[in-house]
């Protein structure tokens, strides 16, 4: 089987050598780069998350197998990094905000567009605030902190289902809120 030319780079980055690491970030940064501006749509955060990716695979090198497609591993690291930072975005009220507000000024084409989905994302943070106490709770743990349903209901001394139960009905609660929200708007 004859060897990838990337396998010496491979070899030389797992054994400690940065100019395997410096080969690899040649290679793949703009894809990694690309990766990540899916999940972020900004650049200043987009690059911010590249790089973590290429420190993160400085730091795991041992675990690298030259035998095996090398942007495989990168895109694994890369999607970690930025789920693990939209989590802590989510928990964050600062964060939320100040990532909101980078997202609508990267995004949006006037200012009249960016007040309105700023306008936009308060009234939806507001009807999450508007929840019951304990469904409140449920439903952040589940979409803020990724936590499965078993996981919610030992931390809150519940069951399984009655978790299932509460996030259908916030759901259902906030589906009807955007519905009469729509419907108001279309009145006027």
């Amino acid at each position: 089987m004859p060897e990838r030319p990337e396998y010496k780079f491979l070899l030389q980055l797992k054994s400690g050598d940065k100019r395997g690491l410096e080969y690899v970030y040649s290679q793949y940064y703009g894809r990694i780069y690309a990766f990540c501006h899916r999940f972020f749509r900004q650049s200043q955060l987009t690059e911010e998350a590249t790089a973590d990716v290429f420190i993160k695979l400085w730091q795991r090198r041992e675990q690298i197998d030259p035998a095996l497609n090398i942007l495989a591993f990168l895109f694994k690291i890369a999607k970690d990094i930025s789920l693990n930072y939209l989590k802590k975005v989510a928990r964050d009220d600062r964060l939320k905000s100040e990532y909101a507000l980078r997202y609508l000024i990267d995004n949006a084409k006037s200012g009249e567009q960016q007040l309105i989905a700023q306008e936009e994302l308060e009234i939806y943070l507001n009807m999450i605030d508007r929840l019951p106490p304990k469904r409140k709770a449920i439903f952040k743990m589940r979409y803020e902190e990724s936590m499965d349903y078993q996981s919610i209901a030992d931390r809150m001394n519940i069951s399984p289902n009655t978790v299932k139960v509460q996030l259908i009905k916030a759901r259902q609660y906030l589906k009807l809120q955007v519905l009469n929200r729509e419907q108001k708007s279309s009145l006027t």
